[in-house]
């Protein structure tokens, strides 16, 4: 079954929000021209996906318009010729991939259109990186949930697998965060009880909005193209 799809910014639900990407779901999966625009307004990238993988000619363009990358992928792996360029223009790096590897001659250029190095690659004893075409939007994101990994090993380690599960860093700091407030509007109604109540409420609201934001991730918050929001 397909159906057209159409993912906006944060925030962007209300009347004039900024539309994100838009393309065709078959089956759940991406499938033919996607295209991606810059919070802006302005086309970021475009190229075409078969049952959810990449495949063919994709482009990114800079915030002026001028083209970023080109290059092709086969099957979802960066396959054959890649070209970046400055954003004022010009040649910045040509790079030749073999199913994802570093392969052939990369080389790379100074804004005068100078060779300003070069470096062979064989395919045959190349790692495939993972490497890809990412908008701005889904760069970040990987740095962030790269970020938040790392974070939450270490939250891990310290409190245990079973603690971790159901209690997150973040989930401490919003209680702290409401229950400041909370206690300096009980303090003067409630004298000593101030505390505990602040501590009980300071625990419901949190709860609701640990909640909330649960829910608003599941059925509102817009993916952003990476593997898991696909």
């Amino acid at each position: 079954m397909e159906r057209e799809t159409t993912i906006f910014w944060p925030f962007a639900l209300l009347p004039g929000g900024r539309v994100y990407a838009r393309g065709v779901l078959a089956d759940g999966l991406r499938e033919g021209r996607w295209v991606f625009w810059r919070r802006s307004g302005k086309v970021e990238m475009e190229g075409v996906y078969s049952g959810g993988v990449r495949q063919g000619v994709w482009r990114k363009w800079w915030e002026n318009g001028n083209l970023a990358s080109e290059g092709a992928f086969l099957n979802g792996k960066m396959h054959g010729e890649w070209k970046d360029d400055y954003p004022e223009g010009g040649l910045a790096q040509k790079s030749f991939w073999h199913h994802g590897r570093r392969s052939g001659a990369w080389e790379t250029y100074d804004r005068e259109g100078r060779l300003k190095g070069s470096q062979t690659f064989d395919s045959a004893t190349e790692k495939d990186l993972g490497y890809s075409l990412l908008t701005d939007r889904e760069a970040r994101e990987l740095v962030h949930r790269e970020q938040r990994r790392l974070i939450r090993k270490r939250w891990t380690n310290l409190v245990g697998a079973r603690a971790a599960r159901y209690l997150e860093p973040w989930h401490i700091a919003l209680w702290v965060l409401v229950f400041i407030p909370v206690l300096a509007f009980l303090k003067p109604q409630a004298g000593a009880l101030a505390i505990p109540a602040g501590a009980v409420g300071a625990t419901l609201l949190s709860a609701g909005i640990v909640l909330w934001l649960a829910w608003r991730d599941t059925y509102i918050r817009p993916g952003i193209g990476l593997p898991e929001d696909r």
